[in-house]
């Protein structure tokens, strides 16, 4: 019996949803008592049951659904199928995740039917036999959309898939990065396009990615974009390609493009159990090559790129494949093997050579391939063809290390070092996975030169595995070996704008002053702006100036200075040159430095009564002191009594003199300090109110008495000025009618500068409004009175 739960043949957004129904298991029956298909995309996905447990297959192969199991129990149990997203089904018994299937428009036409029979041998799928009892109930479809997907910002995420991309565009295309999310609690999620996501791309000038992830295709070349969320990282290589890139991917039954190349049609068959887009893949039947030296040979600039996906069982070797690349002389235009018995530099591979080893390894050097890249356990070739050995001896997933090895190549007995070359240890998972190559290179070396001019990358994921150097304008060899499912994979040729090394600011020699008599080495820092790690000469050229600023002239490299530049200025030019490229990179000007002595000498000129120190010692006018060169000098400025100072000069240059002590920083030159004391001026002495005015204590009690009595109190600050002698002070009292009284204040005063004056006494009249002046008695040339300011208060 079929019980059909209708749908569109193709499942758009508003048609996609969720299944349900409820059935009765009586635990009676044997293998396929009861099953349930779902047709999407024309597969047909089955939950089965035997004597003990729930599962799922496929009649297209096991790896297109993902299946638990789960055990039979007797009774009641919901069923539910979930296909609210464009790329996966998922299924559940009980609420318990059964079986899974994955793959870019997996929802497209999907029908599902529930379909019961008991003891189906011989009959057809639709048929119950008669006297049979099934139970079923409640069958719902829900039409909706994957509304609950979790937020970035608020959930933690785990991992990011970005397998779902297509990972080349033309020139001037446009695309979409695709991301598939999975959550610390498990839940996966299509996260592209979601503003929690942040992108980077290394040749924003090939690929440009906006912040929602949409691509637009610049130029041809390469660009490496990083995917982030919170604090996980993915990342691929982008591909622009040209008219003369070889492609195929899953649409394609051959290659296209204008290469030179070898393949067969033999070489691949379609194939739909395994794909990572669409729903289709190729199977690799037996290894496939192809060169490179159609049109590129003598360009300069040659690099190229190379990337695929391969699918890793995650089990052995035999169902992954693996790529080569190979260098010949440009005149190996022989088949592969033989041009790959004729490599004259370096080869890697890349793949899976060790059932042993759970890693993706590299081989360098192909004439000898029992030799492994890098690591100290070289690995050995058995008569089998396996790979025995673990060349990652030593490391740590997720290491990188540098090669030190150097091998003999047995065919043509030369030795060919890896020193310079990092491989990474990357652990193997099953399911599909980017591998690429990146040959970026070349300057103007000529063809047949063997000297590494280039930059050689392979990327595992995005993830960069191995680096070394390598030589353009060479044939290269590309190779897929193996078998094995593959998917979109191609070579694009390019040729790049080399750009010119550049240096840092050069160093004089010194972070120190320059010393006249003391030989000093230019140094600075050239980098390739490429990233070859093109090393490069840097030429340096001294020059000399009067003032600094123009007027340079040239001198000697390693220039030793003799007194008689002493005060001149020096500055020092870099410019670079790439050793293998011969491109020169703009001159780099250092900062511009004083000629100075070895041990400046600082003479003084003192005018009028003072003197001049340091530390404890004391100079006089004319006296020298001689200090170290770079040093830093305090001088103290020492007038006599009834002097002051009036000026300071250093070299002519007027210094403002805030105190006392002088800093005279980083001596270089022999330098005059001159200084002028002059004679104090006298000013007369000066009163200053306190702030706070006249303070009224009407609780005032005298030392000595039991009565309280009014009392008010005034305070006074005194500028003594310069010249005058003080003889008394005080503070005048004056009534209304103008009769007053000189009252001295009676204690000392000398050390604060500060008097006060109480006021208190019967004789005060209650009403009555009085003011207090005070006053100081100075001597000069005849005695005088100098009052401060009056105060008023009234007795209440």
């Amino acid at each position: 019996m079929r019980i059909t739960i209708p749908s569109a043949s193709a499942a758009s957004a508003s048609e996609r949803g969720i299944a349900e129904f409820w059935f009765y298991d009586t635990m009676d029956g044997g293998i396929n008592a009861f099953y349930i298909n779902t047709v999407g995309d024309s597969r047909r996905i089955r939950v089965k049951l035997n004597p003990s447990t729930y599962y799922a297959s496929s009649e297209k192969g096991t790896t297109v659904v993902k299946s638990n199991t789960l055990t039979r129990t007797r009774g009641w149990h919901q069923f539910i199928i979930d296909y609210r997203t464009d790329n996966r089904i998922d299924m559940y018994i009980d609420g318990t995740l059964l079986a899974y299937t994955e793959g870019e428009g997996a929802n497209t036409g999907i029908r599902v039917y529930h379909d019961f029979m008991l003891n189906p041998t011989g009959m057809s799928d639709y048929s119950t036999p008669l006297q049979s009892e099934l139970y079923y109930d409640d069958i719902t479809r829900y039409n909706m959309t994957w509304t609950n997907k979790p937020s970035l910002e608020t959930n933690e995420i785990s991992s990011l898939d970005l397998s779902k991309n297509t990972t080349y565009f033309a020139e001037g295309g446009t695309g979409q990065v695709k991301v598939i999310g999975t959550f610390a609690n498990g839940q996966k999620a299509e996260l592209t396009g979601d503003a929690g996501l942040s992108y980077t791309v290394s040749h924003p000038d090939v690929l440009a990615v906006n912040e929602n992830g949409s691509i637009t295709a610049l130029k041809t070349g390469y660009a490496l974009v990083t995917i982030t969320a919170g604090g996980v990282s993915e990342s691929l290589v982008y591909t622009v390609t040209n008219s003369k890139s070889v492609i195929h991917d899953a649409n394609n039954s051959a290659i296209t493009g204008s290469f030179s190349y070898s393949t067969d049609a033999s070489y691949f068959e379609q194939s739909k159990e395994i794909y990572r887009t669409g729903n289709q893949s190729y199977r690799m039947l037996k290894s496939h090559a192809w060169n490179t030296r159609t049109n590129y040979i003598n360009n300069e600039n040659h690099s190229f790129v190379f990337s695929g996906w391969l699918y890793d069982d995650g089990v052995g070797s035999g169902n992954v494949p693996r790529f080569e690349i190979g260098s010949t002389n440009a005149n190996d235009v022989q088949d592969g093997v033989t041009v790959l018995q004729n490599v004259k530099n370096m080869t890697v591979q890349l793949g899976i050579y060790n059932t042993n080893t759970p890693y993706y390894h590299i081989v360098n050097n192909a004439a000898n391939r029992a030799n492994w890249a890098p690591g100290t356990t070289q690995g050995r070739k058995s008569e089998s063809g396996h790979y025995l050995g673990n060349p990652f001896s030593g490391y740590t997933n997720g290491e990188s290390k540098g090669s030190t090895n150097s091998f003999t190549n047995p065919v043509t007995k030369t030795v060919t070092s890896m020193q310079g070359a990092t491989m990474k240890k990357v652990e193997r998972t099953k399911g599909w996975h980017q591998f690429a190559v990146v040959c970026d290179g070349g300057g103007t070396t000529p063809v047949n030169v063997a000297t590494p001019n280039g930059k050689i990358e392979f990327y595992i994921d995005g993830e960069l595995v191995y680096t070394d150097r390598y030589v353009s304008n060479r044939c290269y060899l590309l190779w897929l070996l193996g078998t094995g499912y593959i998917s979109d994979y191609q070579v694009t040729h390019f040729a790049v704008d080399r750009k010119a090394p550049v240096v840092s600011v050069p160093s004089l020699g010194t972070d120190g002053n320059i010393v006249s008599g003391t030989a000093y080495n230019a140094s600075a820092t050239a980098t390739d702006p490429n990233g070859y790690d093109q090393e490069s000469t840097i030429a340096y050229t001294w020059q000399v100036s009067d003032n600094g600023a123009d007027g340079w002239t040239d001198v000697s490299t390693n220039q030793n200075y003799t007194p008689e530049d002493a005060g001149k200025y020096v500055r020092v030019l870099a410019v670079p040159t790439g050793t293998i490229d011969k491109q020169m990179g703009e001159e780099t000007k250092s900062v511009v430095k004083q000629i100075g002595v070895a041990n400046p000498e600082l003479t003084f000129a003192i005018s009028g009564k003072g003197i001049i120190k340091n530390s404890e010692a004391t100079y006089q006018n004319g006296e020298t002191l001689r200090v170290g060169n770079g040093d830093n000098v305090t001088l103290t400025l020492v007038p006599e009594e009834g002097y002051e100072i009036s000026s300071l000069k250093v070299d002519g240059k007027d210094l403002v003199v805030t105190d006392s002590d002088v800093i005279l920083e980083n001596m270089s030159l022999d330098t005059e300090v001159s200084v002028v004391y002059t004679e104090k001026e006298k000013t007369k002495p000066n009163l200053i109110a306190s702030e706070s005015g006249i303070q009224l204590q009407k609780e005032y009690i005298p030392a000595g008495e039991t009565d309280a009595r009014f009392a008010a109190l005034a305070y006074t600050k005194i500028d003594v000025g310069y010249g005058y002698q003080i003889k008394d002070v005080g503070v005048k009292l004056e009534n209304e009618n103008g009769d007053f009284a000189m009252l001295p204040h009676l204690g000392t005063w000398e050390e604060t500068y500060l008097f006060g004056v109480r006021v208190y006494g019967a004789g005060l009249i209650d009403g009555e409004t009085y003011s207090m002046t005070p006053y100081l008695v100075i001597n000069g040339d005849t005695e005088e009175y100098i009052f401060g300011q009056q105060q008023n208060f009234t007795k209440e």
